[in-house]
C-alpha cells in the first residue's frame, strides 16, 4: 500500500511540474495559423503574413510526430497507472520520455523565433515589446475580470482560436 501511495504522490508531483509548462504553442492544429489580430497590431504586409504562416506551418508539421509520440506515451502512462500494481520505474520512464519530447518541441520553437522576428521591420520588432508586456499582465488581468474589477473586452478576435481560453468564453455576457 505504501508503494502505491508513493507512486501516486510521485506521479502527481511530476504531473504538476509538467502541467505548469503548459502545452506547446505550436501544436498540431488543423488549418493555418490565425494572424489577423497580429497583422492589425503590427501592421504586417500580406507578404509578411504569408512568410510567417509558412514558417509556422512548417514547424507545426515538424512537431506533429512529436505530439503523436507524446500522446502515445501519455496513453501508455494512463494504462500503467490504471493497473492494480503500477510499476514505478515504468511510470517514471514514461514521464521522463514525455518531458524530453516536450523539450524537443520547445527547442524547435526556440529555433523558429529568430526566423520569425527576422521577417519584421524594426518598428514592428519594437511593437513586440508592448505585446510582451501585455502578455506578462495577462494573469493579473484575468484575475481582475474574475473579481469584477474590470470588464473583459467585448469584441476579442482571439476568442475563436487565440491564446488559452478566450475572454468571451471565459466570461460570457448574459
Amino acid at each position: 500500500m505504501k508503494k502505491i501511495t508513493a507512486i501516486v504522490v510521485f506521479v502527481l508531483s511530476v504531473g504538476t511540474l509538467l502541467a505548469q509548462q503548459g502545452p506547446p504553442a505550436l501544436g498540431p492544429r488543423s488549418g493555418t495559423p490565425r494572424l489577423d489580430a497580429l497583422q492589425s497590431f503590427l501592421q504586417l504586409s500580406d507578404q509578411q503574413v504569408q512568410n510567417l504562416t509558412a514558417l509556422l506551418t512548417s514547424v507545426r508539421d515538424a512537431v506533429k510526430p512529436i505530439h503523436e509520440q507524446i500522446m502515445t506515451k501519455q496513453k501508455e502512462l494512463k494504462q500503467e497507472l490504471d493497473k492494480a500494481s503500477p510499476d514505478s520505474s515504468v511510470v517514471a520512464q514514461l514521464m521522463v520520455d514525455v518531458k524530453n519530447l516536450r523539450n524537443q518541441i520547445k527547442a524547435k520553437r526556440d529555433e523558429l523565433r529568430p526566423q520569425l522576428v527576422a521577417i519584421l521591420s524594426d518598428s514592428q520588432k519594437s511593437a513586440l515589446a508592448t505585446l510582451q508586456q501585455a502578455l506578462s499582465l495577462q494573469h493579473a488581468a484575468h484575475q481582475a475580470v474574475e473579481s469584477s474589477l474590470i470588464e473583459a473586452p467585448q469584441d476579442n478576435p482571439s476568442d475563436a482560436g487565440g491564446f488559452g481560453r478566450g475572454w468571451g468564453r471565459m466570461h460570457p455576457r448574459p
